[in-house]
């Protein structure tokens, strides 16, 4: 018997008189997102502050193992109101060199058809955030630029509008997965 059970049945075994709490199931909350999964137009924002006080800021910064984040603020129309988001996207500077660039390319000829690149995880990473960048550049109009620090340029980003694809991830949050040229459907 465990330590818990032990002590409960010595409580109720001693006559002293249970006392049932009121039901917590109302204060249960599901996690996250409370923007319909969907295509949204939107803006990106230079920052904004939750309602808790964190500040996000449109910008590329050092992250993990010499690796960079690039972040997007977004204010998204949702039923004529404002929802702040932020996208970001992890990358290593080093990969978008013209060698790597042809070599993913070649990657994925490859694995076409497949859902995995065994043994290749961060050039597979590497080719889904590609991706994703391709999607902004042509929502946005214009190429990437890098910063003379090695990071992206992201102030070149606040201000431009766009269409966003939300969805829910796996923890039930919105998640920014794409992005297309305002007036798109």
């Amino acid at each position: 018997m465990s330590d818990t059970a032990e002590a409960v049945q010595r409580i109720g075994g001693a006559g002293l008189a249970q006392e049932e709490l009121p039901s917590l199931s109302d204060f249960y909350e599901e996690p996250g997102g409370n923007i319909t999964p969907g295509w949204y137009d939107a803006v990106v924002l230079e920052g904004y502050a939750t309602g808790k006080g964190t500040q996000f800021t449109t910008a590329d910064e050092p992250a993990k193992d010499g690796r960079r984040a690039f972040r997007l603020c977004f204010g998204i129309t949702v039923s004529n109101q404002q929802q702040n988001r932020q996208k970001t996207t992890f990358y290593d500077p080093a990969m978008f060199s013209p060698e790597n660039l042809a070599r993913i390319k070649e990657m994925r000829e490859n694995f076409k058809g497949t859902k995995s690149w065994p043994g290749q995880g961060q050039a597979q990473n590497f080719s889904i955030t590609l991706g994703l960048l391709s999607q902004l550049e042509k929502a946005i109009g214009f190429k990437l630029a890098r910063h003379p620090n090695g990071g992206l340029l992201a102030a070149p980003y606040v201000g431009k509008r766009l269409r966003v694809r939300v969805a829910t991830d796996k923890k039930g949050y919105d998640d920014i997965t794409g992005f297309k040229p305002v007036g798109t459907k």
